[in-house]
């Protein structure tokens, strides 16, 4: 694919800015067991206020409007296998409540050693 069919701008007509405003209001619940365990959730709720652009690819114009409301949830936790080690685990969700927007389903997990 030849590098000039494909062109893409951010923010609208002009192109030369990728234009991105996030607003994140968010919290914590933490729960420590006293012991080995500590588990977590946490809610949040963002707001895009910018989030416009577009693509052209082989003359073929495709655009998008991400501004909007959403919304996403972790739920993760720890627990102490050893003096500085700690196997761990989080799964989060995201989706948008309002606007076009990816619904994301993620998570991670591994093993924490400290030196």
């Amino acid at each position: 694919v030849d590098s000039d069919a494909i062109i893409v701008t951010h923010g609208g007509s002009g192109g030369d800015k990728a234009k991105s405003v996030v607003g994140r209001l968010g919290m914590t619940l933490e729960h420590n067991d006293g012991g080995n365990f500590i588990g977590y959730v946490k809610l949040a709720i963002s707001n895009e206020f910018e989030g416009e652009g577009e693509m052209v690819f082989n003359g073929q114009t495709v655009s998008w409007d991400y501004s909007g409301t959403g919304g996403e949830v972790q739920l993760g936790g720890s627990y102490k296998i050893g003096e500085r080690s700690h196997i761990f685990g989080e799964f989060t969700y995201a989706d948008k409540f309002s606007g076009q927007g990816l619904r994301t389903i993620g998570g991670r997990a591994g093993v924490k050693v400290g030196f």
